[in-house]
């Protein structure tokens, strides 16, 4: 299931609930089947202005839930919370939630949800109840709260928040600001099965919640030392953020900061039975907290919080002498974890399995065969390095490049160990 945003008029849609494209660009939602990759339904989904698909989630029972943002007046909504738009006059979005059925033909629930500035669902999750939980930034200090942690914008251009929704769609069971004086941007978040919600992104602000005892309280990012003139002298360096919610949204689990004097980012985030999670991101700080001694250039980090977010087990990086993000993290319970980022961007994708338990670092899977295949989905230009979509990847010579052609490569990965 994949989701995004398109401005092409000629989108592939298969058993589409929304067949045309209605604005100068709309969300997609995309189902491939698991056995050959082909579409089982894709379709559009929007109004007559702009809509992002920011992410999605599948429940258990089968229904398809997304989050984004829409500036679209005539934005579907079922038995919404909030009916309407409420942007003022501005170049900016509200957020909005949607529940699909399992097959994309209907909207069984979907409202916006924002206040009059620039509103944006980054991240969705679920607990075991099919309660909603979705996190974003929002601009706005009129942003629809109930039963807040902080209930006032902390300042900036946007601060962070995190909401959930009844199971039923019916009602906020909570909605809060996270944020202090400078940028706090949500990446992503996870939901474990008793309700507990972990947000992750990057904040600038020495003023973001945290909790004590929290692995680290304070926050390290150089002050005004990340400015780019002339458009943003005085910034403060980014932290990466780790806030746990309590189920009801009341307290903190956990709030820290994990970072340096430079840049850094969250930029996934995952949670294992026991509680511990699992974040993934980029650092250029030579002081962030890795394991070893960390090289020139932006470096790939994974991070492990234990459950109280007191504790940072480890932190592994990676590094190849250029540009480099991690982006995405998921755990399985064997507590294996799955990961993609890029590394000497733009040029390459990379997609790893790190079982926790076979050696004391990172390890491939042993044997690798098209069971254990992960497939990601991207977009990336030619380059001197990677010749694109050339001729050569075509592996097995049916004229495509397409899944067939990955799962072909299987064949050369192999058990290792890194250090």
């Amino acid at each position: 299931y994949i989701t995004g945003q398109t401005g092409s008029s000629d989108f592939p849609v298969v058993n589409a609930m929304q067949s045309q494209m209605n604005g100068p660009g709309d969300a997609f939602i995309s189902r491939l089947d698991s056995d050959d990759g082909s579409l089982v339904f894709s379709t559009y989904f929007g109004g007559n202005r702009h809509e992002h698909g920011g992410d999605l989630i599948v429940g258990s029972n089968g229904d398809i839930y997304l989050t984004g943002a829409t500036d679209s007046a005539d934005f579907p909504t079922v038995d919404p919370i909030q009916s309407n738009l409420t942007l003022t006059i501005c170049f900016c979005y509200d957020s909005f939630v949607t529940r699909l059925s399992g097959d994309g033909s209907t909207v069984l629930f979907s409202t916006y949800l924002g206040g009059s500035q620039d509103d944006k669902g980054r991240a969705i999750g679920l607990d075991d109840d099919l309660n909603i939980y979705f996190a974003g930034n929002t601009g706005s200090d009129d942003f629809p709260l109930h039963n807040a942690l902080q209930a006032t914008f902390g300042g900036d251009m946007y601060d962070a928040f995190a909401a959930r929704i009844a199971a039923d769609g019916s009602m906020l069971d909570y909605s809060t600001y996270l944020g202090g004086e400078q940028w706090d941007i949500v990446n992503r978040m996870a939901v474990d099965g008793m309700g507990n919600a972990f947000v992750t992104g990057f904040t600038g602000s020495q003023a973001y919640p945290t909790t004590p005892g929290s692995f680290q309280p304070q926050f390290a990012g150089g002050i005004n030392a990340c400015g780019q003139p002339p458009f943003d002298p005085l910034r403060n360096c980014y932290d990466v953020y780790v806030t746990k919610l309590a189920p009801d949204g009341g307290s903190f689990g956990y709030s820290t900061f994990i970072g340096g004097g430079r840049d850094e980012e969250g930029r996934g985030i995952a949670v294992d039975a026991a509680g511990n999670a699992y974040v993934i991101g980029y650092t250029t700080s030579p002081d962030f907290p890795l394991q070893g001694s960390p090289d020139p250039g932006a470096i790939i980090y994974i991070a492990k919080l234990d459950s109280t977010g007191s504790i940072l087990e480890y932190v592994l990086g990676i590094e190849s002498g250029s540009a480099n993000a991690g982006h995405g993290i998921a755990v399985d319970s064997q507590s294996d974890l799955y990961v993609t980022g890029a590394l000497n961007v733009p040029a390459d994708l990379f997609v790893a399995r790190i079982d926790q338990a076979a050696c004391p670092d990172f390890v491939a899977p042993e044997g690798v065969g098209v069971e254990d295949l992960i497939a990601v989905a991207g977009h990336w230009d030619q380059t001197p390095a990677d010749p694109g979509w050339d001729p050569q990847f075509d592996l097995n010579g049916d004229g495509h490049i397409n899944i067939a052609d990955i799962m072909l490569t299987s064949a050369n990965w192999e058990r290792m160990c890194v250090g």
